[in-house]
């Protein structure tokens, strides 16, 4: 090839790579944004879009920004294509397959805070798909998230992203990650249970829990994505036992049980709150009493080696005002705790405070309504038992203010649930609902609301190798717990250096985390 035909393709390779850096030209136009900010389908943006991306993670941290696609002309089978990312300084390399996107969809909502607004499309779910359509004139956001697996040598990482529309030249967005030089604790310090129920769940998705071999891949893959979230915990009912009563004794087939919880650890998840409300006994769920089964279950689970990663949920929501369901609640938190078990808690609103005191010894988790937070005789009775070694925590229930299932409010609002539990001193957060679509009437996929019991959603084609969609709102509860693990190693760091008199150290690291 002659001098000048090189020119020509080097030339014609230069504005290839110029076009593809920012999409001008081609009918459309790429550009980064956090991940916290919705990107709306008719969203016209102000200034121009950069195509840098640019991240930083600690040693095992998911960290995630979105491209959004600007289309002037349709675009079909657009793909997104990952290259590694190599350190900028040494030999190390983060694999491509550490680096995965979503198509962020979008659901009917409002917010909460303006009720006057009118329902429209919110971004919300993620849907896993190959390649996709962006139609002339809108907006397409993707996910794209980083994974720095533990181990990663730290420093500065340098790769692309290229969009691949079908039908117009190729874009590239360059990705610099940054490693920090320590890793995420195993599991967030704070104990997160999102409120599930699974049976009516996968009802959705054409099975029973009672299919076991199906069940178990549905939970598997459940499990999977919680973890990924840095979520450790998951919400489990009595209906994978079997239960007799033989003659006076209480016989519980635990195998079942055995296998669904194996399976979540294997996938990362360590603690489970376990529902079993002393007002099931009532209605006749179990054939034996509350001490002959309690005692069973606390007893396979210390034999198993489990009984400290469970909470036991005593009763949700009791009225304290009620001396009859005071008392109640009062005799069943003494058998659960005669039984063994460790952690015994259950939610909490206005109507208990009156009989707070009167639990106390009994039950050691307190689940305080996200309003009762602010509350000052609370606070003080919260601080009271922290400081005697129980635990307090809060969840959120559809009520105004920070909820996750109201999703058309600033993600922000769920990012910062750990930061209020952190300066709150919370040591646990539960929040209703996690997967409850089966609850509601037709499908969750064209319903509206203010707030959706949910933050997955069922995969729109019931495929059992990925039956659940992850949301933009579950990725701000995974950025907003990253946060909380970075202030708890920071005050361990802090306390370090105050144990080794370093106070000039101390004072710097207190002041971040204040």
């Amino acid at each position: 090839m002659n001098k000048r035909c090189l020119a020509l393709v080097g030339t014609t390779l230069l504005a290839f790579i110029i076009h593809g850096a920012r999409g001008q030209g081609m009918g459309y136009r790429v550009g980064v944004v956090p991940s916290l900010e919705k990107v709306f389908k008719d969203m016209q943006f102000q200034e121009p879009l950069s195509a840098e991306m640019n991240l930083s993670l600690a040693q095992g941290e998911y960290e995630s920004a979105q491209i959004v696609i600007v289309a002037r002309q349709d675009l079909v089978d657009v793909r997104i294509l990952f290259t590694e990312l190599r350190a900028v300084d040494g030999d190390a390399v983060i694999e491509a397959d550490n680096l995965s996107y979503r198509v962020v969809g979008y659901v009917i909502s409002r917010p909460y805070s303006k009720p006057n607004d009118p329902w429209r499309p919110y971004p919300e779910p993620l849907i896993m798909r190959e390649s996709f359509d962006v139609s002339s004139g809108e907006n397409q956001p993707i996910l794209i998230t980083v994974h720095a697996p533990r181990g990663t040598p730290p420093g500065v990482y340098r790769g692309e992203i290229v969009v691949d529309p079908g039908n117009a030249l190729s874009s590239t967005v360059r990705v610099t990650v940054r490693v920090w030089d320590f890793p995420l604790p195993d599991r967030c310090p704070l104990w997160v249970v999102p409120w599930a129920d699974y049976g009516s769940a996968v009802r959705y998705l054409g099975f029973g829990i009672d299919d076991h071999d199906k069940f178990l891949k549905f939970m598997r893959y459940d499990a999977r994505l919680l973890a990924r979230h840095n979520i450790r915990s998951m919400f489990i009912h009595p209906n994978l036992w079997k239960i007799e009563k033989v003659g006076d004794s209480c016989v519980v087939d635990f195998d079942y049980f055995d296998q669904v919880i194996s399976v979540c650890q294997e996938e990362g998840i360590d603690r489970f709150c376990l529902f079993l409300a002393w007002d099931m006994f009532e209605e006749g769920w179990f054939p034996c009493s509350e001490e002959s089964l309690l005692r069973k279950v606390a007893g396979h689970l210390r034999e198993k080696g489990w009984l400290e990663q469970f909470l036991l949920y005593l009763k949700d929501e009791p009225d304290f005002s009620d001396p009859e369901t005071l008392r109640k609640h009062k005799e069943y938190a003494r058998i659960v705790k005669d039984a063994g078990f460790i952690y015994r808690g259950n939610a909490l609103t206005w109507r208990a405070k009156g009989g707070l005191r009167e639990v106390v010894g009994l039950q050691n988790v307190y689940i305080f309504a996200d309003y009762l937070t602010f509350d000052r005789n609370v606070t003080s009775f919260a601080d009271e038992r922290r400081s005697s070694g129980d635990h307090i925590w809060w969840y959120t229930c559809g009520y105004p203010g920070v909820d996750p299932t109201m999703i058309a409010e600033p993600e922000i609002k769920v990012a910062l649930i750990p930061l209020i539990s952190w300066k709150f001193n919370r040591d646990g957060y539960l929040f209703y609902a996690y997967n409850l679509w089966r609850n509601r009437e037709g499908d969750p996929w064209e319903q509206k609301g203010v707030s959706l019991p949910w933050v997955v959603f069922p995969d729109p084609e019931k495929n059992l190798d990925h039956p659940l969609v992850p949301t933009m709102t579950l990725v701000s509860l995974r950025d907003g717990l990253d946060t909380y693990s970075y202030l708890w190693i920071l005050d361990r760091l802090v306390k370090e250096k105050e144990a080794e008199g370093d106070v000039t150290s101390a004072e710097e690291g207190r002041s971040v985390i204040d």
